[in-house]
């Protein structure tokens, strides 16, 4: 499975304005932060699930102008990136990273030696079996079903090719996985389509705990 950074940055598409004031303080204390701290208790986070609002350095929300609908961040010390959408007064957590330490930096980095170097070196406790369990686990607890989804794509983040090149070869300790939704053919996929309704997970083996959560294209609070 390859990884595509640019996918995760399709969160939201449509005509947007920033709007701020009472509005967005509204939804920020009654969507945002209780979704949030849902959200880390249900996942099992390392991170207080009552943190005081001191600790969020960053939020936003930008509501569309042409519907009733909005997007929306949410950052927790540098360490947890939330990611919502609203869609006629219904609102989800569409995407989650932790930032301590990113996957996805460390896999936009690894054209740079000494970064595969450093993370491949790291104590992974995880193993295959476990970390699909893990993944699996995750994807349920946000409330997707797998009848709705092709099998399961998994495996471990890797740099090089074991099979041709396997003294430049190097294992991370983080697993990747995606659920492409029973509607996306073959063809679409070959198609270069990047409007694909999925999800992608990412695991830690470092942490044993979700590293990266996004789910696309795909009505609010259901697979369809």
């Amino acid at each position: 499975m390859k990884f595509n950074s640019v996918i995760l940055g399709l969160l939201f598409i449509g005509a947007i304005v920033l709007a701020g004031g009472e509005r967005e303080e509204l939804f920020f204390n009654n969507e945002m932060i209780p979704r949030v701290r849902a959200f880390i208790q249900r996942n099992g986070l390392p991170y207080d699930a009552n943190f005081p609002t001191n600790k969020i350095n960053h939020h936003e929300v930008e509501f569309f102008s042409n519907r009733p609908a909005a997007f929306a961040r949410m950052m927790l010390e540098k360490k947890h990136a939330f990611e919502f959408i609203m869609e006629t007064n219904r609102v989800e957590i569409r995407g989650y990273k932790c930032l301590d330490p990113s996957v996805i930096r460390i896999l936009n980095r690894l054209d740079r030696p000494e970064v595969v170097k450093e993370w491949s070196a790291r104590t992974n406790m995880l193993n295959e079996t476990t970390a699909l369990a893990l993944a699996r686990n995750y994807f349920i607890l946000q409330g997707h079903q797998e009848k709705n989804f092709h099998s399961i794509e998994f495996s471990q983040v890797t740099c090089g090719s074991l099979k041709h090149d396997p003294t430049n070869f190097s294992a991370l300790p983080f697993y990747q996985a995606a659920w492409y939704r029973k509607d996306v053919t073959k063809q679409d996929r070959e198609s270069g389509n990047a409007r694909l309704p999925q999800v992608m997970i990412f695991v830690s083996g470092i942490s044993s705990n979700l590293s990266l959560y996004s789910k696309l294209f795909m009505p609010i609070g259901s697979d369809f």
